[in-house]
């Protein structure tokens, strides 16, 4: 199953144009950091509640992409909420989270880069 970040970048995708779906860049950036967290409870790796968010287990996924977010998420010296981590991350982390998700899809064969000079 594809990590949520890069299903996200698949359903903005119009494959008749070969461009995304014209999206605000905030509501991306929160919408693929969100896509991370998600993965990582799904991991069994963080854990939230209406209060706070938590890491379960330190252990690394595997995923480069994954796990800077939860060693990021785990050497913080307070609980936040969720949202408070989403705002946090998507200032810090989103276009790297953005690029590396792309680079997924790329590199399983899902997407091909072609640059295209318009006049």
């Amino acid at each position: 199953m594809l990590p949520l970040g890069e299903q996200i970048l698949l359903l903005l995708l119009d494959e008749r144009r070969g461009e995304f779906e014209p999206i605000g860049k905030y509501v991306l950036a929160r919408a693929m950091v969100g896509a991370v967290l998600m993965d990582l409870a799904f991991a069994n790796r963080i854990d939230t509640d209406t209060t706070s968010l938590w890491v379960v287990d330190r252990t690394p996924t595997g995923n480069p992409l994954f796990d800077s977010v939860l060693e990021r998420v785990a050497g913080s010296a307070t609980t936040e909420p969720a949202s408070a981590w989403i705002k946090t991350l998507s200032e810090e982390q989103a276009d790297r989270i953005r690029e590396r998700a792309l680079a997924g899809l790329v590199q399983r064969g899902i997407l091909k880069i072609r640059e295209e000079k318009k006049l």
